[in-house]
């Protein structure tokens, strides 16, 4: 009866230790993921609002065409089928936005998303996508 007590003990240490090995090796193979930065931690989401000095495109065609929306935040064709171009904004109120496309004379157009602040909105914001306004209210489809 002892040798099968000792043949049954040395087995189970034995499973044991394949075990603990395997358990090991399991931790080696998958390192973990590295913690966040302090910069990455405290970086704030970049807000969808335009701000006056920033880039957008625009269509070329100017004042006399009647494209919708007529102005992206990325190079695109226009709805009428030409290229938008670039353009620097130059005035951002109640949900337009002005912009200088180069040489040419400004424009104005209306953005998709403004402040949902209401009537007695001080922030006058406008903005290409949904989002948070600076002020913290979300941003909502233009009328």
């Amino acid at each position: 009866m002892t040798t099968i007590r000792t043949v049954f003990i040395t087995a189970a240490f034995g499973l044991a230790f394949l075990f603990a090995g395997a358990a090991q090796a399991d931790d080696k193979a998958a390192p973990a993921a590295p913690a966040p930065t302090t910069a990455e931690k405290a970086a704030p989401a970049k807000s969808p609002v335009l701000k006056v000095g920033d880039t957008v495109y625009v269509c070329g065609c100017g004042e006399s065409c009647h494209c919708t929306p007529g102005i992206s935040a990325k190079p695109a064709k226009c709805g009428c089928g030409k290229d938008m171009v670039k353009a620097k904004v130059t005035k951002v109120e109640n949900g337009q936005v002005t912009v200088k496309p180069g040489s040419k004379p400004e424009q104005t157009f209306k953005t998709p998303y403004a402040c949902g602040c209401g009537p007695s909105c001080t922030c006058k914001s406008a903005s290409l996508k949904p989002g948070n306004c600076g002020c913290g209210k979300p941003l909502v489809k233009s009328s």
